[in-house]
């Protein structure tokens, strides 16, 4: 009884899982039932997107497109260490979507990463060299944030023996993606010599993955 008494008094996450299909929680997840969920494709596109073509269009892209607006080689380079040091911080505040819930905190996350975006797509004009240095602190603190929630929510829909082939097929979405998105926005700079196209792209896929979060409900199984 002591033990017992000892649990209950244990203070209790602010986040839980609210099971509403007993169904889904007692099944036992393979690769083959995965794929024949709307979930698993929700997580897998919202990772394609926001990885391939918000992550990896940008990084691939943002010096270029600071040098080519005029703004200094000192100012760029503070730019993407930057952005290092705040990703790191946003990895760290992880826990956040087990107290919150994965999808408030994954919303946060797109929204700073996205008001980001719109900061470097503003620092077009090289005496804005503030705005780059906003864009580093917003979108590295936003992917942070998305980060752990992301794979948690995988694992929280299809935990079980499986869970790292489902996950390892998962992954593999950003690997299209961030082979798609860097070219394209290459492809479509030398057509337009402007990489504005390509950052509103950009944007949108980051927009869209919040949505896909949505409609995978990691945190009602």
């Amino acid at each position: 009884d002591s033990a017992e008494d000892a649990v209950a008094a244990r203070p209790r996450p602010r986040y839980s899982l609210q099971v509403v299909d007993e169904a889904w929680v007692n099944t036992h997840w393979t690769v083959g039932l995965a794929v024949k969920t709307r979930r698993f494709w929700a997580l897998f596109f919202a990772n394609m997107l926001l990885w391939g073509f918000g992550f990896a269009l940008l990084v691939t892209h943002q010096a270029a497109y600071a040098r080519d607006v005029g703004h200094e080689t000192a100012v760029i380079a503070l730019m993407v260490g930057m952005y290092g040091v705040v990703n790191i911080a946003g990895n760290l505040l992880g826990f956040l979507s087990d107290r919150y819930g994965r999808e408030p905190v994954y919303t946060f996350g797109i929204v700073c990463a996205s008001l980001g975006v719109v900061a470097l797509i503003l620092a077009a004009d090289p005496d804005r060299g503030w705005l780059l240095l906003a864009y580093s602190v917003l979108f590295g603190l936003g992917l942070g944030l998305v980060a752990p929630s992301q794979s948690a929510s995988l694992a929280d829909l299809f935990q079980g023996p499986n869970f790292g082939s489902i996950n390892g097929l998962a992954v593999t979405s950003f690997g299209i993606g961030g082979s798609i998105g860097p070219w394209l926005a290459g492809f479509i700079y030398d057509r337009t010599q402007s990489y504005l196209l390509a950052f509103l792209l950009s944007l949108a896929s980051v927009l869209l993955a919040c949505v896909l979060i949505w409609v995978a409900r990691p945190s009602v199984p």
